[in-house]
């Protein structure tokens, strides 16, 4: 019994995630293939986001795609982000490459242009922020 309530709780974890993911490509630049999106996501600007195939978002991400370039964030294929993260590219990029993880609680701003490159793990709690201030 213990088994078959567990395959139960499965199935309709994978349907929630499938329609939850189709909900998001109607506002997202791109969603790829079997990515797993959990609860409480948050997102400002989805038009200038793109997630690429196999990624995991973790509940309670924030991503903020407000750019004044057409693509202000880049998720690329296998990204992990995980829980209570912030990425936000403030009128810049992010632009995370493939096989990344991103640690619970991190945040990163992108101000400046902010790139992560391929198999880059970057740890819990962790503030990354380029800055370009004009005077």
């Amino acid at each position: 019994m213990k088994l078959l309530l567990n395959d139960i709780r499965i199935i309709l974890k994978k349907i929630y995630s499938n329609i939850y993911r189709e909900y998001l490509r109607l506002f997202f630049y791109k969603i790829g293939e079997n990515v797993d999106v959990h609860p409480g996501l948050e997102f400002y600007e989805p038009s200038k986001i793109e997630i690429h195939d196999n990624c995991v978002i973790r509940k309670n991400v924030t991503l903020k795609g407000r750019s004044a370039k057409s693509i202000g964030i880049y998720i690329g294929n296998g990204v992990s982000i995980r829980e209570f993260s912030n990425i936000d590219s403030y009128m810049g990029h992010v632009y995370i490459d493939d096989y990344c993880a991103i640690g619970h609680n991190s945040f990163i701003g992108g101000q400046g242009g902010v790139s992560i490159g391929k198999y880059t793990m970057i740890g819990g709690r962790t503030y990354i922020i380029s800055a370009n201030h004009g005077f």
